[in-house]
């Protein structure tokens, strides 16, 4: 298999709550892998753990490198851990993670005005998004809104999980639709509805990927990649143009993110609006 720690070049990055001494690391299993990372899971926690190129950019539980091996290359599967301020990778090799950029990943700005030119963003970018998980998603926020418990088990048991792959449509939606109800809730926008989708999510997640779970997890923390956090920030200053190359960013992510995820922001921005520009009660609609 080849010296793994030549492989991926200098560690170049880190999450620095993997420097907190997690006894769960010390066993990490590889689950998954493509031309820009490898996820490990830890045999105790279950746990995600991402090495990831600079490419792929920072976010929760990653661990930037120069450089990861090609596909076609055999890696040990186990063997692999997280000790002592250091990665360790089979063979001997370690890399100190301690004389490296942090980079944290609590990154969801404070959005304080609705985002007018954002939400116009999302709706040219997800004009051709899939109409099931809209639809869901839909049923689901209308849900959420009626306050009631029983209202939102179906709606929500008809998204957890929803889609093919490691990373179902719905639960990435589900992370937009997280992150940005924190976004806005910050600015104190009414968003009385994140407290029982949080709470929804963690009841049913279960049901899900354990890839999914992990970022589901993110979510509900208000942590995030490097692309979400720039996404954020621009939906916070909302200038027209610079939305558009945030949009774009999160819609080139691989692992977290993507176009899903930006249907799940955009009926986050829906519901917020349907109670910031609502019609109050005896007052004519006017043309």
């Amino acid at each position: 298999m080849g010296n793994v720690a030549a492989m991926v070049g200098r560690v170049v990055g880190v999450d620095p709550r993997l420097l907190e001494e997690p006894a769960d690391l010390v066993n990490l299993a590889l689950g998954a892998r493509h031309d820009q990372a490898l996820s490990f899971f830890s045999t105790i926690s279950q746990r995600l753990v991402t090495v990831a190129t600079v490419t792929a950019g920072s976010g929760p539980d990653r661990i930037l490198v120069e450089r990861v091996p090609p596909v076609s290359q055999p890696l040990p599967t186990d063997g692999w851990k997280v000790q002592g301020g250091f990665l360790h990778v089979p063979g001997g090799g370690r890399f100190d993670l301690t004389a490296v950029p942090r980079h944290p990943t609590m990154g969801v700005a404070v959005v304080r005005d609705f985002p007018g030119h954002m939400r116009m963003a999302l709706a040219r970018r997800t004009r051709q998004a899939s109409p099931e998980l809209e639809r869901r998603l839909h049923d689901l926020a209308g849900a959420l809104k009626k306050h009631l418990t029983e209202e939102v088990e179906v709606p929500i048991l008809r998204v957890i999980g929803f889609g093919p792959g490691v990373f179902p449509a719905g639960d990435i939606a589900l992370c937009g639709l997280l992150l940005t109800g924190r976004a806005l809730g910050m600015g104190r926008a009414p968003v009385h509805w994140m407290g029982r989708l949080g709470m929804e999510v963690r009841r049913f997640q279960h049901r899900t990927t354990r890839f999914a779970v992990a970022y589901l997890g993110y979510a509900l923390e208000g942590r995030t990649t490097q692309a979400q956090e720039a996404f954020f920030a621009a939906m916070a200053r909302d200038f027209e143009g610079a939305v558009d190359l945030a949009v774009d960013a999160v819609a080139r992510e691989r692992d977290g993110s993507g176009p899903d995820f930006l249907v799940g922001v955009r009926v986050a921005l829906d519901m917020v609006r349907s109670d910031v520009f609502a019609i109050p009660t005896g007052v004519a609609p006017t043309a």
